[in-house]
């Protein structure tokens, strides 16, 4: 809390939901995403979460998976997503009706009407442990601030690969995070 004195660890309104980062496997992790999305928020679903989706996924809602965690969404293997990333991103969003941010050498958003983008490019470095995790966050600060799913997606990497240009690291995603107001101010 004395890094992040603005957080409120108590009931209260929120514009948005990030859910799975840091849950481990749960049996109750079906239930805790069902009451989530029940609330109608836009939501980044990551993670452990993605492991317990529903078939639909409300609207607003934007799915950050990387390859291995794909491929449990669509019942293949990681060699399948890898060979062809674009494809599979697309599949992804149709079939659960969600906006999906691919994590991975290049990230692809791609959303439920056939719209895919690659995202800004950043450096290999960036897709250590721990950087899906703030990259959801980020996505989870510009829902919350009133932008679509894909604008979300989009921007949020872009943000993580520009600081990371800017900024030769290699860097923890945290000490990457520390960057990202710099950046975004000099932005504008």
């Amino acid at each position: 809390m004395h890094r992040t004195p603005s957080v409120v660890c108590a009931e209260g309104r929120v514009q948005a939901w990030v859910v799975g980062s840091g849950w481990g496997p749960g049996e109750d992790n079906a239930a805790r995403l069902d009451r989530r999305l029940a609330e109608g928020l836009p939501t980044v679903v990551d993670a452990d979460a993605l492991a317990v989706l529903p078939r639909r996924i409300p609207d607003g809602c934007l799915l950050t998976p990387h390859a291995g965690e794909l491929a449990g969404m669509l019942g293949l293997e990681r060699t399948e997503v890898e060979s062809d990333p674009r494809g599979h991103a697309l599949t992804a969003a149709q079939r659960y009706g969600a906006t999906v941010l691919l994590k991975g050498s290049i990230q692809w958003v791609a959303t439920p009407d056939g719209q895919i983008s690659a995202a800004l490019p950043g450096p290999a470095w960036t897709g250590q442990a721990g950087s899906g995790d703030t990259l959801a966050g980020v996505c989870g600060t510009l829902l919350a601030a009133g932008l679509p799913a894909r604008e979300a997606a989009l921007a949020g990497a872009g943000l993580q690969a520009l600081t990371a240009a800017r900024h030769p690291g290699p860097y923890s995603p945290d000490q990457l995070a520390d960057l990202f107001p710099e950046v975004i101010g000099s932005l504008g």
